[in-house]
């Protein structure tokens, strides 16, 4: 290939590329790069909440337990089930991280193998903040629906002759999460779509690939009903419409300044809807996720930066199916399809710095101080005592590195590990710390046990407690996982740290 050829491949001003597959060397390298340096920052995470949550439910749950509570928590089943044999072996905690890492890692592979970008676009997507630190080094199920959005796209071509791979595809990518069950909802009506405009349902093929497509996303709605006691009852949960713009903003430059942000973002949508013209189906791909998403954060639940990501995810989406149906050759949306990869690239390079930035504080600094404290627990041997704990969300993160630990949450007056996300949790939640400390005090009276907060007791001893351990290590992201970990002063058994 001429030295102009290859140059062409890494423009920071080409949208797509006509080139198919990257070099073989160029590939590998990519993935090696990427698995050595998330691989390194995922085992030096420390996971939160969130990671626990999942690893809890799965632990805790009998498989009929399990799907009876889906409804409560908003997430689809297959991430769970993807978890239950690592947890149900006895693997250790960091099994999470690393599946998750396994997951992201192949949704890069096939980003870099098959999506019709340049190669600089793909580097810098594959080591960019979403893609190589919110969805790999933190375990959630964001990695699963993207792999799978991604296998929806690379399908797509081939969906007249390949119609069961790309229903698989979105079938699964609809019991992922709920943002992929709407994405999957938008690609299974523009299949049905074409299919009648084509005439292509007449096929057998065809017909059983949209039952099984409907069956997927029927089967998740089901998965995500309302039940009578959920903690929030109907579909509004808020309304704050300028999360929108902030999901914008933080989608394609997080971290940086929402004003100047929602600007540059703005203009790359308009240079990508202008780009896409004349593609309808690419268009609905481009603006059906975005808008129902940003409605979702708006109205229902907006979740931060893990969730705003994903509107990157279905821009590039997008521009993938795009290039399904051709390249447009009329000047205006040649000089469109420039300025939207100028700003693509730009947002991702900075995206890269950003994540950068979290690799190194992930690496010097804790993401959660619950690993910390639950690891003094367990050298000391305290988890053999009953531990009373509130608030329930950031004390859950402990849980998983104590086998077999519940926690009395005091909001609630019971014994539990992972969130419940019904009325009486929610009710929970708003107990004052000081009625959490007297309900513990009374339920143990005369018995050993120990106060666990995630906030500090001014003066403990006017309050009948001793300080046991508090965390030291600065916490650089979720500041409310800080964890104070207290004795009562008329401990009624063998001193601390003695064996029984």
């Amino acid at each position: 290939m001429s030295e102009a050829g290859t140059r062409k491949f890494w423009s920071p001003l080409a949208l797509t590329s006509s080139e198919r597959r990257p070099p073989r060397l160029l590939f590998f390298a990519v993935i090696v790069v990427y698995v050595a340096i998330v691989v390194a920052v995922a085992l030096r995470h420390e996971p939160w909440r969130d990671e626990a949550e999942s690893w809890l439910f799965v632990r805790d749950t009998s498989m009929a337990t399990m799907f009876a509570r889906l409804p409560y928590g908003g997430t689809p089943a297959l991430w769970f089930l993807l978890l239950r044999p690592i947890v149900h072996s006895g693997l250790p905690y960091v099994a999470e991280r690393l599946t998750n890492v396994v997951i992201a890692a192949a949704a890069v592979a096939l980003f870099t193998l098959a999506a019709p970008f340049t190669r600089l676009t793909k580097v810098l997507f594959a080591f960019s903040y979403f893609m190589a630190y919110e969805y790999a080094v933190i375990a959630r199920p964001y990695a699963l629906t993207i792999l799978l959005l991604f296998a929806i796209a690379a399908a797509w071509r081939q969906r007249w002759k390949r119609p069961l791979i790309l229903a698989g595809a979105v079938a699964l990518a609809a019991n992922t999460t709920v943002h992929g069950l709407v994405i999957a909802a938008i690609a299974g009506a523009a299949f049905l779509y074409e299919s009648i405009r084509l005439r292509e349902i007449r096929r057998a093929q065809t017909s059983i690939s949209l039952v099984l497509m409907l069956a997927g996303g029927l089967f998740a709605a089901w998965e995500l009903r309302t039940l009578p006691d959920t903690a929030y009852p109907g579909v509004v949960r808020m309304i704050h419409p300028a999360m929108a713009g902030v999901a914008i903003s933080n989608a394609f430059f997080p971290t940086l300044d929402d004003r100047f942000s929602f600007v540059l973002s703005l203009l790359l949508l308009l240079a990508l809807t202008l780009a896409l013209g004349g593609r309808t189906i690419a268009l609905l791909f481009l603006w059906g996720p975005l808008l129902a998403l940003m409605t979702v954060y708006s109205f229902v639940w907006a979740g931060g930066m893990r969730h705003f990501g994903l509107l990157l995810i279905t821009t590039l989406f997008a521009v993938w199916i795009a290039d399904c149906y051709g390249r447009e050759e009329q000047s205006m949306r040649k000089h469109a399809g420039v300025a939207a990869a100028l700003l693509l690239n730009a947002s991702l390079a900075f995206s890269l710095l950003v994540a950068v930035g979290y690799w190194v504080a992930d690496w010097r600094f804790s993401f959660s101080g619950a690993q910390e404290m639950a690891q003094f627990i367990r050298v000391n041997h305290l988890d053999r005592y009953d531990i009373a704990a509130h608030n329930l969300t950031q004390c859950e993160a402990l849980l998983p590195y104590l086998p077999g630990k519940r926690f009395w949450y005091a909001g609630l007056g019971a014994y539990g590990s992972y969130m419940l996300w019904d009325r009486r949790m929610e009710q929970a939640l708003r107990v004052p710390y000081p009625v959490a400390e007297r309900r513990a005090v009374r339920h143990f009276a005369g018995r050993p046990w120990l106060l666990l907060f995630n906030v500090e007791i001014p003066n403990p001893a006017a309050h009948g407690f001793r300080l046991l351990y508090a965390n030291h290590d600065f916490v650089f992201e979720n500041r409310d996982e800080r964890f104070w970990l207290y004795a009562p002063l008329n401990w009624p058994a063998p001193p601390i740290g003695a064996p029984q």
